[in-house]
């Protein structure tokens, strides 16, 4: 990292709500969507629930175009749609 980077990251930490020590950037919105989700299933097997494993979407949703992005999207959407069969366990709402 740079000084830049820890000066945002002490900034953010200071103007969130609750006690937030870290933070992680990403270097786009489709990855942040996929950290987050691997962040959710690393949090459940460390609490030795691997089980918790899968994620709810909204019909008509969109959050990206990289593979887990596009598992919570809309499975239905004609751009993400030929990748259903790789997409990972999720329910639509």
């Amino acid at each position: 990292a740079h000084e830049q980077a820890y000066r945002l990251a002490s900034r953010l930490s200071a103007v969130v709500p609750g006690q937030l020590p870290r933070v992680f950037f990403s270097d786009s919105g489709s990855v942040a969507v996929e950290d987050a989700m691997k962040m959710a299933l690393q949090y459940w097997r460390n609490r030795d629930q691997p089980n918790k494993n899968k994620f709810i979407c909204f019909r008509h949703g969109y959050h990206g175009d990289t593979l887990g992005a596009m598992s919570v999207s809309d499975p239905e959407d004609p751009l993400h749609k030929a990748f259903r069969s790789m997409f990972l366990m999720h329910y639509v709402l």
